[in-house]
């Protein structure tokens, strides 16, 4: 490894990217910096301004962890090495790149895609100590909604509906970025602020069951074993990870036809469903060390 060297971190946030990337990359850069690594986060919610954002590092980057979805990682290589996080350009097919990179350019998976092996993904999950260290305990009657932006057709209310009816007694909590338009009927629903990441983990902790859509949430509700499905939001990169999850893992998710997915349809059954994926795969426990350990091998 490069003595002091220098260890960009750039990583999407905001509306367009949603709040995961920020919070793993956030953890992430605090864990290679108790390693004693040197690192800098920069961040932005426009994906023209990633690239202007290493300008204005003090010092050039010997190496950059790129995490914003599936921004084109090529340029970031021209400047220096550079790992792409669950990135899927087209330049992830060696073959399709125009010309050779200046630097090396790796793609390391830390969320299930139809691109990796889900072991392999699920190995590499970023998740930090505090998270690590939580025990569920499910002893609150909250279903937790966590999304960036939750745009629904009626089935996902008429889902919600269905839910409580039979289980009168559940509150529905969302927290994300956008608050969803005004529900149908009186289906009640509590808007959660933006929260310290204890109080979070808290939230997760006690949950009776959670509702996410692929991305850091949702691994964190498995790496604790508490029960959920997934959803979409209304983006089609989302609905591809779904149903890639729900045929690979067999993890319940929210479909169209609530008839066709039992697995969905009450809580008891979300809880098998959950009990027989969570016997089979978990989330590892290293994926912060894996990831700066290849990090420090490209240095």
């Amino acid at each position: 490894m490069k003595r002091n060297a220098n260890l960009a971190i750039v990583a999407g946030c905001g509306a367009t990217f949603g709040s995961g990337h920020e919070t793993r990359m956030s953890l992430f850069c605090d864990y290679a910096k108790s390693k004693q690594q040197t690192a800098a986060l920069y961040q932005s919610e426009s994906p023209l301004q990633l690239l202007p954002l290493l300008s204005s590092a003090e010092k050039s980057p010997d190496l950059i962890i790129l995490d914003a979805r599936d921004v084109d990682p090529q340029p970031f290589a021209r400047i220096a090495p550079c790992i792409a996080l669950d990135n899927r350009h087209a330049c992830r097919d060696a073959s399709s790149r125009p010309e050779p990179q200046e630097f090396a350019l790796i793609f390391h998976d830390t969320l299930p895609h139809p691109a990796v092996d889900l072991g392999l993904a699920l190995k590499n999950a970023l998740l930090a100590d505090d998270l690590l260290q939580c025990r569920y305990r499910g002893a609150s009657s909250q279903l937790l909604i966590v999304g960036g932006q939750l745009r629904w057709p009626i089935y996902g209310w008429n889902w919600l509906q269905h839910l409580r009816a039979a289980n009168p007694e559940l509150e529905f909590c969302y927290l994300g970025a956008s608050p969803p338009a005004p529900l149908p009927g009186d289906l009640p629903l509590r808007v959660l602020p933006r929260m310290p990441r204890r109080e979070f983990l808290d939230l997760l902790c006690n949950a009776r069951a959670a509702l996410v859509y692929p991305g850091m949430a949702m691994l964190e509700a498995w790496r604790l074993q508490l029960p959920f499905a997934l959803y979409d939001g209304g983006s089609a990169v989302h609905a591809t990870l779904v149903e890639d999850l729900r045929q690979r893992a067999k993890l319940p998710a929210l479909k169209a036809s609530l008839a066709d997915n039992p697995a969905v349809l009450d809580l008891a059954a979300m809880d098998a469903c959950c009990r027989r994926v969570f016997e089979r795969f978990r989330p590892g426990d290293r994926g912060l060390s894996r990831l700066l350990q290849t990090a420090q091998d490209l240095l």
